[in-house]
């Protein structure tokens, strides 16, 4: 699935730069049976969590003044430094007036963490290789029409929280060892049964009060 994070584009302009290039496509959904519907749980973009320390009035506002600048709208000239970093030395304009990343200078503004304290919501424009953005809208059409929401979404359980991770992580490591013939199939049922006493089964009467509530 195409995105336009960091992780994507950074290697489709890595595979592109490629001699020769490297060119990559979605796979178009399919169902896990014959005769079924495809379909794909979606789930929000994340990296990672920002908070905000007690401080004085003064000071909460004074974080809130740069956390709106670095919130400044695509094409500002705000976005275009956190972006592309310094113009004439990580980017330059085209013909058309959009910019251009100067080989090797991309990573000077997307590996840093400013860009991802807050960020206007992405666009699809990625000037540097066109048919990248075409592809990622392609993609989309395709994807959230098949897509499942989750309805537990922004809701909060205690035990996700303190039991999720590991329980989690078992299910993660065992249809692993399953993928690559280190288990048997037949474990499967053992895993869910696990991971039902280990905290699933919590986790959902939890979320299901939270959903019964909101």
């Amino acid at each position: 699935m195409y995105t336009f994070g960091v992780n994507w584009s950074t290697l489709w302009a890595t595979s592109q730069a490629a001699k020769p290039p490297v060119n990559f496509l979605p796979i178009g959904l399919f169902a896990a049976q014959k005769g079924g519907k495809a379909g794909h749980f979606l789930g929000p973009g994340y990296i990672a969590t920002n908070g905000m320390k007690k401080a004085s009035p003064e000071r909460i506002q004074e974080l809130l003044r740069i956390v709106d600048w670095l919130a400044a709208p695509f094409g500002s000239q705000e976005d275009l430094l956190l972006t592309y970093g310094l113009k004439d030395v990580e980017y330059t304009l085209d013909s058309a007036g959009h910019p251009v990343q100067l080989p090797g200078k991309a990573a000077d503004t997307q590996a840093v963490p400013w860009l991802y304290i807050v960020q206007h919501p992405q666009v699809m424009f990625f000037p540097n290789y066109p048919d990248y953005a075409k592809l990622e809208y392609e993609a989309e059409k395709m994807l959230i029409p098949a897509g499942i929401e989750d309805p537990t979404w922004g809701l909060f359980s205690p035990a996700a929280s303190t039991q999720g991770p590991s329980a989690n992580q078992l299910v993660l490591d065992t249809l692993t060892d399953i993928l690559f013939s280190r288990r048997e199939m037949s474990e499967y049922d053992q895993m869910v049964k696990d991971w039902q006493s280990k905290g699933g089964n919590q986790i959902r009467q939890e979320l299901q009060q939270a959903l019964a509530a909101a």
